[in-house]
């Protein structure tokens, strides 16, 4: 089978299908335009979203939520990624992280316990490692 696009799906928000505007989990050079990178190396057109976005098109494309025009997926590993469906259309925002639940604001009795605040954010308090060691406990 020939391929004639690739695709791609990373973590952390993209841009116009192309740069990755930050690195969710890796120490790599942000504002990197991934897709140009392929592109020179392959000689084929390439589109970059992130990896979570992927996955809940596929899933509304081929897998679980085939037949539905509003979609949430939802990833929790190192962080928690989300992928949102509206209408059948992808919801990037503005900034590419239309899905990044994981930064949701975070509140108990009435007291914010995360505002930009890495160790307190969603996406640090339900990483997986974390479920596994309150889970054992």
């Amino acid at each position: 089978m020939m391929c004639n696009l690739l695709g791609i799906g990373v973590p952390g928000p993209v841009l116009n299908s192309r740069v990755v505007k930050f690195w969710a989990n890796f120490p790599w050079k942000n504002g990197v335009d991934l897709a140009l990178e392929f592109e020179k190396n392959l000689g084929k057109p390439v589109k970059a979203d992130n990896d979570v976005n992927v996955i809940t098109l596929g899933e509304m494309w081929k897998g679980s939520a085939q037949g539905y025009k509003n979609v949430l997926g939802l990833a929790i590993g190192t962080g928690i990624g989300g992928g949102i469906i509206v209408d059948g259309k992808l919801v990037s925002g503005e900034n590419g992280a239309g899905g990044e639940v994981g930064h949701i604001k975070v509140e108990r009795d009435g007291k914010t316990l995360w505002m930009w605040d890495k160790k307190r954010m969603l996406g640090s308090i339900c990483i997986s490692d974390r479920i596994d060691k309150r889970s054992s406990k």
